[in-house]
């Protein structure tokens, strides 16, 4: 059975899946990949983005009910904002356990997001954190080429150590 598209299809790459946050997609999707691994659970089970056609507390619900369920071990979020992980906090409670965003030298929009999980002890997962990427799906396709990386790209991690 292959998956229903999202009520409204993000725009997205080929080869990229466009973003369905409804619960009934998560859970099946969730149930294809135990299948495929060929496990009981999944240790850490990413919400990949926001869905802006469904209500953000569904899909994280969603989450909370497959880690109730036994299928996930525990949950993520990637590409929110610090109020979104709240609210999914407020859901999941300890449960929650990572954020991944964007982050590297020229991009430090989710500085909030990397200050909130060190206050909460979660893992914070930088994606492109070299800057080794210049477009995503989650970009605007119209939007300008950023220009990534400097001569002393490098040392910004020892930096801020």
């Amino acid at each position: 059975m292959s998956p229903e598209p999202s009520p409204e299809p993000w725009p997205h790459t080929a080869g990229t899946p466009p973003v369905d946050g409804r619960p009934e997609h998560l859970k099946r999707a969730c149930e294809g990949s135990l299948k495929r691994l060929g496990v009981e659970a999944i240790g850490l089970y990413q919400l990949r983005k926001p869905d802006p056609a469904v209500p953000f507390g569904d899909s994280v619900g969603a989450l909370a009910e497959l880690v109730t369920e036994g299928k996930i071990r525990k949950a993520g979020l990637s590409n929110v904002t610090v109020d979104q992980a709240h609210e999914a906090r407020a859901i999941l409670g300890d449960d929650l356990v990572s954020m991944q965003s964007e982050f590297s030298p020229s991009v430090r929009d989710s500085e909030p997001q990397l200050r909130l999980c060190a206050e909460l002890g979660m893992a914070f997962l930088p994606w492109s954190p070299l800057g080794g990427i210049s477009r995503s799906s989650l970009d605007d396709p119209s939007a300008p080429t950023p220009r990534h990386g400097s001569p002393d790209s490098m040392s910004w991690p020892r930096r801020r150590a």
